[in-house]
């Protein structure tokens, strides 16, 4: 790399920490960048660390930059093998009180992911979904909701490649037990999120009509309007993807 080129990486990096708002944007925005010049180990390392520990109390508006540049960086720090490495940072995210950061932390966890090793994804990935489930502090548990469908999905998904329905099976019944937790929730808000991801885990998991039918009936039966009408997607989600028969068994 040209010392031109290193310099104003150098300037980047720094502006990492600068006072001015813009311009700590403006360094975040170039964070693949900055990991191209220190390579994959020390973006591992050095880089993602220092994110973890000091942009996370940063304003919203670089909050939200942040979750949607980490996703960009699976290359950078040596492909997808590699790809838990981001994590923590939007782990720290997803812990947040402000609603739309959450979001984007989640939805960017969800596109990692998507691209990491069925391996990775069974250890690092589970474990983040349990950690966030098990919180204290309800934010996470709401962050936890949107995490389920895609690593169902992923885990159905080889069961079918293995033609083995008890590929990963005792796992599989775990994170739907959290799920479970999570649509018996004391707090509203946190009852309300995991209803809303009912037919998206009914649409990963097809073969699991009975089990969805009970979520569905606990959603209907919720005490908050706002949960209840939740129920209305999940149904069309049921009828789409499941057993014909056994939703008409259940529903007479």
């Amino acid at each position: 790399m040209a010392s031109d080129d290193l310099y104003s990486v150098a300037v980047l990096i720094d502006e990492l920490r600068h006072d001015d708002l813009p311009r700590r944007k403006n360094a975040i925005q170039n964070l693949g960048v900055i990991a191209a010049a220190l390579g994959e180990e020390r973006t591992r390392d050095e880089l993602l660390p220092f994110l973890g520990s000091e942009v996370v109390d940063e304003e919203e508006e670089l909050l939200i930059c942040l979750a949607d540049i980490i996703p960009t960086l699976v290359e950078h720090v040596g492909g997808p093998e590699y790809a838990h490495h981001l994590m923590p940072t939007l782990e720290e995210l997803a812990n947040k009180e402000e609603a739309i950061v959450r979001t984007k932390a989640t939805s960017a966890l969800c596109r990692i992911g998507r691209q990491m090793p069925l391996s990775m994804l069974k250890k690092q990935y589970a474990s983040l979904i349990v950690r966030l489930s098990s919180h204290d502090w309800f934010p996470s548990r709401i962050s936890a909701t949107g995490l389920f469908p895609t690593l169902l999905y992923e885990l159905y998904n080889e069961s079918m490649k293995n033609r083995d329905e008890s590929v990963n099976t005792m796992m599989d019944e775990s994170l739907r037990a959290f799920h479970k937790l999570l649509v018996q929730d004391d707090t509203p808000m946190v009852r309300r999120a995991a209803a809303n991801v009912v037919g998206d885990i009914a649409a990963a998991l097809p073969n699991k009509t009975d089990e969805m039918l009970d979520f569905l009936t606990t959603v209907s039966r919720d005490e908050q309007d706002s949960v209840r009408v939740l129920a209305v997607g999940s149904t069309v989600a049921l009828a789409r993807h499941h057993n014909k028969k056994t939703l008409e068994r259940r529903w007479r």
